[in-house]
């Protein structure tokens, strides 16, 4: 069965510009959802934040426009003087094939027993009962916290009740994440919480309660690991 209908698209010609527009596109979108999904390994993860204060998203977003633009300015010079650069069906086929493998790259790359992390828990903080007092703890991603040897968390380790909420500030001009784990090599890491590119000014809450047991854990930034903090519940 065909991927999509014939409606007499496999006569329809089609020219060496439009092609080009097709597959630039096409590639753009599986390059897309590959990005996504390698987002978290190095060298992408610090690749990915090109500057301040974009996100590895906004890198994502970025990269991906850049490959569609030299892919169609470099298939259009080659292409444009070709009149049958063949039918319709063939290239909305290589299309919707590109958009899918870019569309599972990306979903296989969301995990999604996070996604109560990722927003930062904001719907369980709505429904929490107005008479319940917390408390605030704050942490301060330090100026120059990117130069290695230089102060990174501030205070580095801190303390915290099961009622309170931690919130970390960007001090620094570099984009710093607050990612649960001890370094880049851990197979928890990020697991309990990641907070995602922060930019200069912006902040990361997160509810003790959310982080795990009591006890001490640790977190570090993953664009540059050599930054760690320690956070104690009790």
């Amino acid at each position: 069965m065909s991927l999509i209908p014939s409606l007499g698209l496999s006569t329809v010609k089609v020219s060496g510009a439009v092609a080009a527009a097709i597959i630039a596109a096409s590639i753009a979108l599986a390059a897309m959802g590959v990005l996504t999904y390698v987002r978290k390994t190095e060298p992408f993860k610090t690749w990915l934040v090109p500057y301040t204060p974009a996100a590895q998203y906004g890198g994502i977003f970025l990269y991906s426009n850049v490959i569609w633009g030299v892919l169609w300015v470099g298939l259009f010079l080659g292409l444009r003087h070709k009149q049958n650069a063949g039918n319709l069906k063939t290239w909305l086929i290589f299309f919707l094939v590109s958009l899918g493998i870019g569309t599972g790259f990306a979903e296989a790359s969301l995990n999604w027993s996070q996604l109560p992390t990722m927003m930062q828990f904001s719907s369980s903080s709505a429904t929490e009962s107005s008479s319940e007092t917390t408390s605030e703890v704050s942490v301060t991603i330090l100026k120059g916290s990117s130069i290695q040897g230089s102060p990174a968390y501030a205070p580095s380790i801190v303390t915290a009740s099961k009622d309170s909420t931690i919130t970390w500030v960007n001090d620094d001009v570099a984009p710093h994440t607050v990612t649960s784990g001890t370094g880049t090599d851990d197979p928890q890491s990020g697991k309990l919480f990641d907070s995602g590119s922060l930019g200069q000014g912006k902040k990361f809450s997160m509810p003790a309660k959310h982080i795990g047991a009591m006890g001490e854990h640790g977190y570090y930034c993953i664009i540059h690991p050599f930054m760690k903090g320690k956070i104690t519940i009790q």
